[in-house]
C-alpha cells in the first residue's frame, strides 16, 4: 500500500500546523488527527492459485445473496446508518470513489474463503489465516473520525462471518474448531473497544525527564548515558510483522507503561551496584571525590523536579533515586571520617579534642550511648535551668541515667570540684520519686582518674544510694566512639567535610 496515494487529506491547515511544529522544533513528533484525513479504499492481490468460479458471482446460491444484498446496500449508502449519513453533508465526500466497493467486496470474500481451504491445514494456519484477514480489514481504508465504519468492510466481515457459521464446516469439510476460532477472531475484531489516547510527544517528554534526573554523571553509570540516549523505550512489546500487507505492528506504551518500566529499570540499575565491593576492591578508592559527585547528583536531582514539570507517578522513581543518592552520601561521609580520623594527629591515643560546650556535650553523651545500647532509648532528662535531680540522661528501660560534666583540663581544682558535683548530685537523684534508677553513671571531659572513681565509691557507701554509680573521663569516651564513625562525623570533623 502506498500510504500517500491513498490519502486525501480534509484538513489541510491541521497538517500545516503539525509540520511546523516540527519544523520549528516545537514537538519531538507531530501527529494530525484521524478527523483531518480519508484514506481511500486500495485492490489487494488475489491469492496464489485462486480462480473465481464460471459466472461469478452469479455461480451460487450463497454468491447470489452476497452480490444482491452488497448492491442494496450500496443504492443506500451513505443513507444507510446515522454515521454514513454525515457524509452527505462533508464537502470532501464523493461517493463515485466507492463505485468499485460491490466488486471489491464480492472479490475479497472468494479470496478469502480460498485462502481460509488452503492454509487451514498448515501448523500456522491461524496466524496465517487472520493475517490475511487483517490484511482485508486494512484494504478498505478509514473514514474520518465521526462517520462510521471503513466502507464496505461491514458487508465483508459479516458475510464472511456468515460462510464461517453456515457454510465452511459442512460444504467444505473444514474442521469445525478450527473454523469457530476464525470466527470468533472477526467477532472479536467487530466488538466496540475503549480507546486509549497515546500522545507520542508527551512519551517522550517523560523518558527525557527520566534521563535529566538519573545520577549518570557519577562514577556508577558514566558509561550508560550513550546507550540510554538512544533508545525511547515507547514501544511494548517487539514488532509483528503481517506476512501479506508486511506492515509491522506494535503496541505504544501508555503514560503509566513507560513509567512503570521507569521504576522497574532504575531499580535494576541501583540493585547493580554494590558500593562496599567497590570500596574494598579499590575500584572507588577516593572517597572525598565520590562524595562530591553524590552531592552534585542529589543537588542535581533536586533542580530538576523544581524546573521541570513532572506527573505525580514519575515522582516514584525520583524518591527510590533520592534514597539511594542519600544512603551512599551517608555512606561515604562514614567512610571518610574513618580516614580522617585514621589520619588525624588524636589516633595514636584515641584522644579527641575536648567538646566545649555543655548543650552538645549532653547531646554527644546520649547519642553515644544510644549507639552503645541501641534497644536503651536514651533521652535528654528536662532542659538546662530546670530542676533534673542530678540527672541529664536516662534510659526508663534499662534504669541507667547519666550525668555530664563539662570540665576543662587547663583550669585548676577540677578534681575538687567534680567530688563537689558528685556530691551534690547524688543527693539530688536520692529525692527521685517517680524515676526508678539501677545506675548512674557521671560522664566528663575530664581525664579518666583513678582517685575519682575510689571517691565515688566511698561517697554511695556515705550517703547510703540504693544505686550503682560510675566515673568515666575523656579518654574512656574517645574509645568507645571510635567505632562510630557517624558520630565523628557529626561532633569532630563537621567542618573538614
Amino acid at each position: 500500500m502506498n500510504f500517500y496515494k491513498n490519502i486525501k487529506i480534509i484538513e489541510p491547515k491541521a497538517w500545516a500546523r503539525a509540520f511546523g511544529n516540527t519544523d520549528r522544533g516545537n514537538l519531538n513528533l507531530s501527529e494530525v488527527s484521524a478527523d483531518t484525513f480519508e484514506l481511500t479504499y486500495f485492490d489487494i492481490v488475489k491469492p496464489e492459485g485462486h480462480e473465481f468460479p464460471a459466472h461469478f458471482p452469479q455461480c451460487c446460491q450463497y454468491h447470489k445473496c452476497v452480490h444482491q444484498d452488497i448492491n442494496s446496500w450500496y443504492e443506500k449508502f451513505p443513507k444507510c446508518c446515522a454515521h454514513h449519513k454525515k457524509l452527505l453533508e462533508a464537502h470532501w465526500f464523493n461517493k463515485s470513489d466507492y463505485n468499485g466497493v460491490i466488486r471489491k467486496v464480492e472479490s475479497q470474500l472468494s479470496y478469502t474463503e480460498y485462502l481460509i481451504n488452503e492454509k487451514i491445514k498448515n501448523v500456522d494456519w491461524y496466524e496465517d489465516i487472520t493475517d490475511y484477514i487483517e490484511h482485508n480489514i486494512a484494504s478498505f481504508g478509514q473514514l474520518p473520525t465521526g462517520y462510521g465504519s471503513p466502507v464496505g468492510l461491514n458487508g465483508y466481515l459479516q458475510h464472511l462471518l456468515n460462510w464461517l457459521k453456515n457454510l465452511a464446516s459442512d460444504t467444505y469439510k473444514l474442521p469445525p474448531d478450527k473454523v469457530k476460532r476464525i470466527a470468533e477472531y472477526i467477532e472479536d475484531y467487530q466488538k466496540p473497544k475503549g480507546t486509549v489516547e497515546v500522545n507520542l510527544n508527551a512519551l517522550i517528554n517523560t523518558y527525557k525527564n527520566w534521563l535529566k534526573v538519573f545520577p549518570f554523571s557519577t562514577s556508577y553509570f558514566k558509561n550508560l548515558k550513550p546507550i540510554y540516549q538512544k533508545n525511547i523505550p515507547i514501544l511494548k512489546g517487539a514488532p509483528r510483522t503481517n506476512r501479506y500487507s508486511g506492515v509491522s505492528k506494535v503496541k505504544l506504551s501508555t503514560q503509566s507503561d513507560l513509567i512503570e518500566f521507569l521504576v522497574s529499570i532504575t531499580k535494576k540499575l541501583l540493585e547493580q551496584v554494590d558500593s562496599t565491593e567497590l570500596v574494598e576492591s579499590g575500584v572507588l578508592n577516593d572517597s572525598k571525590k565520590h562524595l562530591i559527585e553524590l552531592v552534585n547528583a542529589i543537588h542535581k536531582t533536586k533542580q530538576v523536579q523544581l524546573t521541570n514539570k513532572f506527573m505525580d507517578e514519575e515522582l516514584k522513581y525520583i524518591d527510590i533515586l533520592r534514597q539511594w543518592l542519600f544512603n551512599e552520601k551517608e555512606y561515604f561521609e562514614e567512610i571518610e571520617a574513618i580516614i580522617q580520623f585514621e589520619q588525624s594527629p588524636y589516633t595514636p591515643k584515641l584522644q579527641l579534642p575536648a567538646i566545649a560546650n555543655e548543650d552538645t556535650f549532653e547531646d554527644f553523651v546520649c547519642d553515644l550511648y544510644n549507639k552503645l545500647y541501641p534497644d536503651h532509648l536514651y533521652e535528654r532528662f528536662g532542659k538546662k535551668g530546670n530542676s533534673q535531680k542530678g540527672i541529664d540522661i536516662i534510659s526508663t528501660r534499662s534504669k541507667v541515667a547519666l550525668q555530664c560534666k563539662l570540665k576543662s583540663k587547663s583550669r585548676a581544682n577540677v578534681k575538687s570540684e567534680l567530688k563537689k558535683d558528685f556530691k551534690s548530685d547524688l543527693i539530688k537523684s536520692k529525692d527521685l520519686k517517680n524515676i526508678r534508677i539501677d545506675h548512674l553513671i557521671f560522664a566528663s571531659t575530664y581525664e579518666d582518674n583513678v582517685d575519682l572513681n575510689e571517691y565515688i565509691e566511698g561517697l554511695k557507701n556515705d550517703l547510703q544510694v540504693s544505686f550503682s554509680v560510675q566515673y568515666i573521663g575523656w579518654e574512656n569516651l574517645c574509645a568507645k566512639v571510635r567505632n562510630y564513625p557517624d558520630l565523628l562525623r557529626k561532633y569532630f570533623f563537621t567542618t573538614s567535610l
